[in-house]
């Protein structure tokens, strides 16, 4: 992502820590991004103001599900993704995302470009998430439950 948005000349915002933190911030400064680090985001409201105020959420990775994406899309907010695992289940190409489908700097700064000529509707992309709702999974749950082990009120 550092690389993809440095040779594009566009900035990023990468929030939360890892193992990989110092080095992502040494290899920031190599290339010269404009990278923004926020290690704790201080609660969840804030958390959805950054994921809403995103002109992207960028998801180059490989996750059986992807809670992030998911997160990201509530919020309204369209996803670059990885075209593998978990982000086929979540994502539907051109509606709340685009994919790219090489795990390389050059293929995602490619498919930021795409990106940034496409229409997105962010009332209908936070749409898109609801099926990921407590109610709808709790529904989703008792309907496989065989009738009698049903709860007669949801």
């Amino acid at each position: 992502m550092i690389e993809a948005c440095a040779r594009l000349k566009r900035s990023l915002i990468v929030a939360g820590t890892g193992p990989e933190l110092a080095k992502r911030k040494t290899q920031s400064a190599k290339l010269h991004a404009n990278v923004t680090f926020l290690e704790f985001v201080k609660s969840d409201d804030a958390l959805r103001k950054l994921y809403a105020g995103a002109r992207a959420f960028l998801f180059p990775q490989i996750e059986d599900f992807g809670l992030v994406a998911a997160e990201a899309i509530a919020c309204g907010t369209p996803v670059i993704a990885l075209g593998a695992g978990g982000a086929f289940d979540i994502l539907e190409e051109g509606v709340n995302g685009h994919f790219f489908h090489e795990q390389t700097p050059a293929a995602l700064a490619h498919a930021i470009l795409e990106f940034e000529h496409m229409p997105f509707d962010r009332a209908r992309i936070a749409a898109t998430a609801l099926r990921f709702s407590p109610g709808t999974f709790r529904e989703g749950i008792r309907m496989h439950l065989p009738e009698k082990l049903r709860p007669a009120v949801s």
